[in-house]
């Protein structure tokens, strides 16, 4: 939506308790942004909480004992026509040489944050 500053949203604590402290809870929401489509207002954190409030994610009585704001500059994979055979090259002498690879960025994948964890899960196991 125009109106809501995030595209995106999840809740870390759901994939594990241990994410959190005790009796608490986790959001992260993604804010896009880049040099055609600036960020709509200078102060983003707050916006993003009247925004989740806004959206049902997080209650205006909720506790708020941690709130943090990150800029990753270079966040998304972007693929071109090449993307696929160079990717098997890359992988397959990886895999060669004993790397394993995971995650949005080993993987040279654009995953959703789950698939992405899956993944470091995987890749652990395969590890021992």
């Amino acid at each position: 939506d125009e109106d809501i500053i995030f595209a995106r949203g999840y809740f870390p604590h759901r994939y594990s308790p241990n994410n959190v402290p005790p009796g608490c809870g986790s959001v992260q929401v993604e804010v896009y942004h880049s040099r055609y489509t600036p960020l709509p207002c200078k102060d983003v954190l707050n916006r993003a909480i009247e925004d989740m409030i806004k959206t049902g994610l997080i209650r205006k009585e909720d506790e708020i004992l941690l709130a943090q704001e990150r800029r990753i500059p270079y966040a998304n994979v972007l693929f071109d026509l090449n993307r696929a055979p160079n990717l098997k090259i890359c992988q397959s002498y990886l895999e060669e040489n004993g790397v394993l690879c995971c995650g949005r960025y080993g993987k040279w994948d654009y995953s959703w944050t789950d698939d992405s964890i899956i993944s470091g899960w995987e890749a652990a196991e395969a590890v021992g």
